[in-house]
């Protein structure tokens, strides 16, 4: 039977619900036990007739644990793929839980010798919603080292929610503020709050800028984004174009809906202005009420299919946004067209 010590919740998730656990090759067990002993959550027990290790109570096993696989020496036990921990963290109400479990029990895993973050109020000058974005404007005081691409951590006053980071969607130097895209998450606490609650005249806590996605480039350009990963990337176009409005820029953006395109105004003011700016749009889903561009082109398919159909200068540095496991897919397309590594860069 599992010990009811190690069946509560796994981050909100009960533990039954969960598919992790050891399996062993008994072709390749050599029974040395390392595996048996080393578990102080019981998982195993040890068959001494057959000398083989038996997994038990596999819902005793810490989901993301692999410690007996690392330090077995002959290759006899496996484990479900990683994906199944990285998926149930991406789940909202994982999300939730682990963060009410550390304000919960703040003051004993605070760390007190922290160095106070600097912060910065952010009062809301402008709110706009568009379908499932809040754009939010910002006057953060001094905006000068505050670039495109990089991110402010946000915090609701009052709020016992850890910060969230959203990436810096315009050019504050020229602006006087800093322009954020936030998407509404099904469930989620802070994008909900900033679509439904959040009003003008309010003052947020920020802290930053942090992170490296910067555009320093003076080459021709490629930006890739996928869906609000617009964001970073609309703000590292219109900085581009202050300082060199004749620089060669492309810029691929695919959603899932056409609806989806909800800075399709700007693109098209920009395609408008620079001669050498050309859009390419996305979209696996076409509304009948959606209106083509009318700069650049429009593709009806997946984000990736399209992708795969362009032809990719090798002398451009292309730029990527959007969602974690995406990136990787669309800078191996990239590499694999003979585009060096180094020539491109991603938000993380």
């Amino acid at each position: 039977m599992p010990d009811p010590r190690f069946l509560k919740p796994w981050h909100g998730i009960p533990r039954e619900e969960i598919d992790w656990h050891p399996t062993v090759d008994h072709d390749r067990c050599i029974g040395c036990a390392t595996c048996v002993t080393g578990c102080n959550r019981l998982v195993y027990r040890y068959d001494f007739e057959n000398e083989k290790s038996i997994v038990y109570d596999p819902l005793n096993c810490l989901v993301g644990c692999t410690t007996c696989h690392n330090t077995c020496p002959v290759d006899a036990i496996s484990f479900p793929p990683f994906d199944v921990v990285l998926d149930l963290e991406k789940r909202v109400d994982e999300h939730h839980a682990v963060e009410d479990d550390l304000f919960t029990r703040r003051d004993i895993l605070e760390y007190k010798d922290a160095k106070p973050a600097p912060k910065e109020q952010a009062k809301i000058v402008d709110k706009e919603i568009r379908g499932d974005v809040t754009i939010l404007r910002c006057d953060l005081g001094n905006v000068q080292n505050i670039r495109a691409g990089r991110y402010i951590e946000l915090e609701i006053p009052g709020k016992n929610w850890l910060g969230r980071s959203y990436s810096v969607a315009n050019v504050p130097f020229s602006d006087g503020y800093v322009e954020f895209h936030i998407k509404k998450v099904p469930g989620g606490r802070f994008s909900e709050y900033a679509y439904n609650d959040l009003k003008r005249e309010e003052s947020l806590i920020a802290k930053g800028p942090y992170g490296k996605f910067v555009c320093d480039s003076q080459n021709r350009l490629y930006f890739v984004a996928l869906g609000v990963g617009l964001a970073p990337l609309i703000g590292m176009i219109r900085e581009v174009l202050l300082k060199d409005q004749d620089r060669d820029i492309k810029l691929f953006w695919g959603v899932s809906r056409s609806k989806d395109f909800y800075y399709l105004d700007e693109i098209n003011e920009l395609a408008q202005t620079y001669k050498n700016f050309k859009p390419i749009l996305v979209a696996k889903e076409y509304d009948v009420a959606f209106k083509l561009p009318k700069h650049g082109q429009f593709f009806k398919k997946r984000a990736l299919e399209a992708f795969l159909e362009e032809i990719f200068d090798t002398d451009r540095d292309y730029y990527i946004a959007g969602p974690f496991g995406a990136l990787n897919t669309f800078k191996k397309v990239l590499m694999k067209n003979g585009v060096d590594e180094s020539k491109i860069h991603t938000e993380i």
